[in-house]
C-alpha cells in the first residue's frame, strides 16, 4: 500500500471513529413504544430482559419511553424489576376498568412526567400498588379520576418506600382509606428503611375516600414539604390526612377547606406529629377538631396559623389524652366552636393530658380560646384570659394574607400590636412562619408572625 492511499485510509477511519463518538446511542434498556413495541410487551422485556413481541429485551435498570396517549384495554403485567416509565408529557388512560401498576416485593417503578387518569382497582388495594417493600418514585407527573374499592385511590404499598415530588394529584377516591395514598409501615418494630412516605411540593385537591381524604398511613413515616391540601374530604377521620400509629412530619404547607367528621384537615392517633411553617384554614369538622383531632400520642406545632377552622369542639384542635402536646408560636385566631373554639385538651379515662403554650396567641375564637385541665402557659397571649393567661386581650392583628412565595396564609401583626417584643426569650424559634428570622426588634414577637419594622426613607 503506498503512503497516500494509507493516509487516506487512516483519514476515513478517523471520520468513521468521530461519527460514532459524538452520535446518539440508543440502548436495549430503553425501550421507546413505538413500531408495533406495546407498554404490556415492554415490561414483560423489562422484567424477563429478553425480547417479548415487538419489544427489545431489557437490561438491568429499564425506562420505558411514551410515544403518544395510552388507553388500556387490559390489566398491565406486574412490574417484577426496576423500570421507569418516562411519560413525557403523555396520558394513560384506565378507562374506569384496569389498574396501572402493581409492583412485586422488593420492585422499583419510576414514574416522570405521566399523566394518569381513569384507573380503577377491584383487587382492594389501588390502581399503583407497592406489594411488599417496593420502591415507587414520581416526579413531575399527575393523577386525576383514579378510584379503588379499596384503599388508597393512586397508591397502595406494604411497607414501601415512596417519593412523590411537584405533582398534582386531584379528584381520586377509595372506598376505606386514603382518597390518594396509602402507606402501612411495620408493625411491630419501627423501621427507618421501609414504610416511608416523602411528599414535596405536591397539590393534593378534591380526593375523597372513608377516611383520610388525601394521605393514611399506619405504623409508618411521613414527611410533607411545601405541599398544598385544598378540598379534601371523608365522612370520618381526616380530612386530608390520617396518622395511625405512625410518625408525621409536615413543614411550610396549607391545609384549607378540607371536611371530616372528626378531624378536618389531619386525624391523628396514637403516633406522633410534627408540624412547623404551616397554615390551616376554613377547615371544618362536623364533630371534633375543626383543623386537628389528636387521640393519644405526642404532637408538636410550631411557628403556624389556624383560622376560620370550624367544628361543634376544638374548632382548631382538639386533643383526647394527649401527654405531651406542644403549641409554640402558633397563632389560633377567628375559629368557631360551640366550644372551646381555640384549643381544647382533655384527660383521657385512664391518662391525663398535658399542653405546654409557649409564645403562642389564641384569641378572637368563638365558643372560647383555650379548655385545657392540666397546661403549661408560657410567653403565650389569650385573648379571654383562659388557660391562666397572664396576658390577654385583643392581640392587634392584621387581616389575613396569603404568602406570594409559598402556600402557607397567615395574619401578620399590627405596628402597635402588644405582641411585638413580647415572648418568653427562652422559647423562641429561629424563625416564623414565613422564614423570617427572629428577632427583628429588641426581642421576639408571640405568634407565628415575627413583625418586620417599616424601613426608614433615607
Amino acid at each position: 500500500m503506498d503512503l497516500a492511499l494509507s493516509k487516506q485510509l487512516k483519514k476515513v477511519l478517523c471520520i468513521l471513529l468521530l461519527a460514532l463518538l459524538t452520535q446518539q446511542v440508543v440502548f436495549a434498556d430503553d425501550i421507546v413504544l413505538a413500531d408495533g413495541c406495546a407498554l404490556a410487551d415492554a415490561i414483560a422485556a423489562a422484567n424477563e430482559d429478553q425480547a417479548v413481541g415487538d419489544c427489545p429485551a431489557g437490561n438491568g435498570n429499564d425506562t420505558i419511553r411514551l410515544t403518544g396517549d395510552i388507553v388500556l384495554q387490559a390489566a398491565l403485567p406486574f412490574v417484577d424489576s426496576d423500570i421507569t416509565i418516562a411519560g413525557d408529557g403523555y396520558t394513560i388512560d384506565g378507562g374506569g376498568k384496569y389498574h396501572l401498576f402493581v409492583i412485586k416485593r422488593f420492585g422499583s417503578l419510576r414514574i416522570k412526567q405521566l399523566n394518569v387518569i381513569n384507573c380503577h382497582s377491584e383487587q382492594g388495594f389501588s390502581p399503583i400498588a407497592g406489594l411488599d417493600r417496593a420502591y415507587i418514585t414520581i416526579d413531575d407527573s399527575s393523577f386525576r379520576g383514579n378510584s379503588s374499592s379499596g384503599s388508597g385511590g393512586v397508591i397502595y404499598a406494604h411497607q414501601g418506600n415512596i417519593i412523590i415530588r411537584n405533582s398534582i394529584i386531584e379528584d381520586n377516591s377509595a372506598a376505606r382509606y386514603a382518597g390518594a395514598i396509602y402507606n402501612k409501615g411495620p408493625s411491630l418494630r419501627p423501621s427507618e428503611v421501609y414504610g416511608r412516605l416523602e411528599i414535596s411540593n405536591v397539590s393534593f385537591k378534591n380526593n375523597r375516600a372513608g377516611a383520610g381524604g388525601a394521605i393514611a398511613i399506619e405504623d409508618g413515616q411521613l414527611w410533607i414539604w411545601d405541599s398544598q391540601f385544598t378540598g379534601n374530604a371523608v365522612e370520618g377521620v381526616g380530612g386530608a390526612i390520617v396518622n395511625n400509629l405512625g410518625r408525621t412530619t409536615i413543614m411550610r404547607s396549607s391545609f384549607t377547606e378540607n371536611k371530616a367528621a372528626v378531624g378536618g384537615a389531619i386525624g391523628s392517633t396514637f403516633g406522633s406529629l410534627n408540624i412547623s411553617l404551616s397554615s390551616f384554614s376554613d377547615n371544618a369538622a362536623s364533630h371534633n377538631g375543626g383543623a386537628m383531632n389528636l387521640l393519644d400520642g405526642e404532637a408538636s406545632v410550631s411557628d403556624s396559623s389556624f383560622f376560620n377552622n370550624e367544628a361543634p369542639e376544638g374548632a382548631a384542635v382538639y386533643a383526647y389524652a394527649v401527654p405531651n402536646f406542644v403549641l409554640r408560636h402558633v397563632s389560633m385566631v377567628n375559629n368557631v366552636a360551640e366550644e372551646s373554639g381555640g384549643i381544647q385538651s382533655i384527660d383521657g379515662s385512664e391518662s391525663a393530658a398535658m399542653l405546654y403554650l409557649h409564645n403562642s396567641v389564641i384569641a378572637g375564637n368563638i365558643g372560647g380560646d383555650c379548655a385545657a385541665a392540666a397546661h403549661e402557659n408560657i410567653g403565650s397571649w389569650i385573648g379571654d384570659g383562659s388557660c391562666s393567661a397572664a396576658l390577654q386581650g385583643d392581640p392587634l392583628l392584621a387581616d389575613m394574607v396569603l404568602a406570594a412565595d409559598t402556600p402557607s396564609a397567615y395574619m401578620p401583626l399590627l405596628q402597635n400590636s402588644p405582641l411585638i417584643d413580647s415572648a418568653d426569650p427562652e422559647y423562641c424559634t429561629e424563625t416564623d412562619q414565613l422564614g423570617v428570622a427572629r428577632p427583628q426588634g429588641m426581642n421576639c414577637d408571640i405568634g407565628a408572625i415575627e413583625f418586620a419594622p417599616p424601613e426608614a426613607e433615607a
